[in-house]
């Protein structure tokens, strides 16, 4: 799916939304981190990346092994300002986005490119299902094609498979900021 991407401005730092999905979004929500600036994959200048923790060697390191041989520039930004700014790269709407205008800055125009957001997945609840005498909400997920580039999100029997079933778990806890998930196998049903 295209769609019209345009960059915004967050502080004093330009939100590139197709820049900051070249790291994946599990990745730059557990570590912090948020690409600034626009990248041009076929260029060699530095990237700048907005980091939580500058320090940690780990994100560092992962982060150079993917932009390999450019080099990377840790940016200081507190845990709230590179959520915010993934959130407004990932089109997710916050109550704190929503009123913290004036953190907003002018909109640069932009072409197109190809992206994929979580709220491409929607729920159908059903009536209540009784199983042994206990009352289950059923809920139906509806996968939509997200964008994944050849990538099937089925098997052959037509099932999601089990990695993208998890990866899109973990992908809507991180999108309502969840600290732990619990899963509880029912007779007949998990709950989650």
């Amino acid at each position: 799916m295209n769609a019209a991407i345009e960059p915004m401005r967050y502080k004093d730092h330009v939100i590139h939304p197709a820049s900051v999905k070249l790291l994946p979004q599990v990745f730059c929500f557990s570590s912090s981190a948020v690409i600034l600036g626009e990248v041009d994959l076929a260029g060699s200048d530095p990237i700048e990346v907005g980091m939580a923790e500058p320090h940690n060697l780990n994100t560092l390191d992962t982060i150079t092994r993917r932009f390999s041989p450019r080099r990377i520039i840790p940016v200081q930004m507190t845990v709230d300002d590179v959520t915010r700014a993934l959130n407004m790269a990932y089109g997710i709407s916050t109550p704190a986005l929503e009123t913290d205008a004036n953190l907003l800055g002018a909109v640069v125009p932009q072409g197109e490119v190809e992206f994929a957001r979580m709220d491409d997945r929607v729920q159908v609840a059903q009536e209540p299902i009784d199983y042994a005498d206990q009352e289950y909400e059923r809920i139906d997920t509806l996968d939509v094609d997200m964008g994944r580039r050849g990538r099937s999100k089925r098997t052959d029997d037509g099932q999601p498979s089990v990695v993208h079933v998890v990866n899109d778990m973990l992908m809507d806890a991180l999108r309502r900021g969840a600290t732990d998930i619990h899963l509880e196998n029912e007779r007949k049903a998990v709950k989650l």
